[in-house]
């Protein structure tokens, strides 16, 4: 967008303020969800269940950071180069647990052994998706928000949320902002 080449960025682009200050941001659309996820043998509802367990992540990423801000006393986080390396720790049994965002989730569900289909233990953060708009384009995020709310609206955004990404979308989507989930 800053190079003129687009004029809007449709991603999961979550907001923060350094990105606030060169491009301005519809209302949310969708939610991203950061969590730990993990076979249903794995008793694990919060950080503290964590204690004995095995956990992989990608180093560097939300879910590392957070991960070591909760600092679960007796885990094992085993940190990984990248997602696609962090999927296949978990599928070759590297790791027990997997933090990660809940499309790579539900992707890698598809390649799981019936007994390794992950589910989500709990949540780490909440990170809504929105468009991405030039700034100063005020005409542009008035339609495009129009376009959003409307398909809130007719139940389209729930629609494609629970086809995609596994889910409802959550009923105060539209008045959440980002935030770590609170233990």
């Amino acid at each position: 967008m800053q190079s003129g080449r687009a004029d809007i960025v449709v991603s999961t682009l979550g907001k923060n303020p350094a990105r606030a200050k060169v491009v301005d941001f519809s209302i949310a659309y969708g939610p991203c969800v950061l969590a730990v996820y993990g076979p249903a043998s794995a008793k694990v509802s919060k950080p503290s269940d964590l204690k004995g367990h095995t956990v992989g992540c990608t180093r560097g990423s939300n879910e590392d950071i957070i991960l070591t801000k909760l600092n679960p006393a007796g885990a094992r986080i085993i940190r990984y180069e990248d997602n696609s390396v962090t999927a296949q720790a978990y599928l070759s049994n590297q790791c027990e647990l997997v933090a990660l965002i809940d499309t790579i989730a539900m992707t890698l569900n598809k390649k799981a052994a019936p007994n390794r289909k992950l589910e989500k233990k709990f949540g780490l953060r909440l990170s809504p998706n929105y468009i991405g708009i030039m700034k100063g384009d005020t005409a542009m995020k008035a339609e495009i928000d129009r376009i959003v709310t409307k398909a809130f609206k007719s139940g389209e955004m729930d629609k494609w949320s629970r086809e995609f990404l596994g889910g409802p979308i959550p009923k105060d989507m539209l008045k959440q902002e980002p935030g770590d989930i609170k233990w």
